[in-house]
């Protein structure tokens, strides 16, 4: 654990036994998961900022052995999304510490590929091998489910060059919710957005790279 603002090591712990590939802070910054190459997960307690604190190790027979290439830990808090170098996106419901969702269709063997969730949390990317990304979007998924399912309403959509989208599995959701990219004059940028007028990443190219947004941030008409 480094502070930043003075550079200097504050912490450090060994409780990973392969190379730590991936963490993710909760968005007050008092948790934090990492991930590593044997496909172990830990979340450590960081109250203060300046130490940490083993709470306990994930090991799910689905990911030992799968290099774990990122985290990203939804903002409820309550599922965490994995992607790995051996083709696997799944969440993870950290109420259950089960494997609530299997994504299909992720192909990462070889490169450091990432899967994020937007900031609120109703979408998510991922680097995919074959295509440049694919946004997928979460309907009606209330905190309560476990996990999110067809019934749910998740459309997924790859395109490989961010202006023609294709239609992968899913319900196909109706034109004003497939994603899209479009540049808008009032802000001088392109933006990438499933559900006008909410953004879900923002470039100043229509080639990125993409930076993701706040869900709150809306576009004028």
């Amino acid at each position: 654990l480094w502070d930043i603002a003075t550079g200097k090591l504050v912490d450090q712990s060994k409780k990973h036994g392969a190379r730590v590939n991936a963490c993710t802070w909760n968005s007050d910054g008092t948790q934090l998961y990492s991930a590593d190459a044997a496909g172990v997960i830990v979340q450590w307690d960081a109250p203060s900022g300046s130490s940490l604190r083993h709470i306990h190790t994930i090991e799910k027979k689905e990911l030992l052995g799968a290099p774990i290439n990122s985290l990203s830990l939804h903002p409820t808090r309550q599922r965490l999304l994995i992607g790995t170098r051996r083709h696997h996106l799944a969440s993870l419901d950290l109420r259950l510490l089960h494997i609530s969702m299997r994504y299909t269709g992720h192909t990462c063997g070889k490169y450091h590929l990432r899967a994020q969730h937007s900031p609120d949390g109703r979408f998510y990317l991922y680097g995919n091998f074959h295509r440049a990304c694919v946004a997928a979007t979460q309907c009606h998924c209330h905190d309560h489910q476990a996990g999110w399912t067809v019934t749910n309403g998740i459309g997924v959509y790859s395109s490989p060059d961010l202006t023609t989208w294709r239609f992968e599995r899913g319900p196909i959701l109706p034109p004003y919710n497939q994603p899209r990219v479009a540049y808008f004059p009032s802000t001088g940028r392109y933006h990438l957005y499933a559900q006008f007028p909410l953004i879900l990443a923002t470039s100043s190219s229509p080639a990125g790279p993409f930076a993701l947004q706040p869900g709150d941030v809306e576009l004028e008409h």
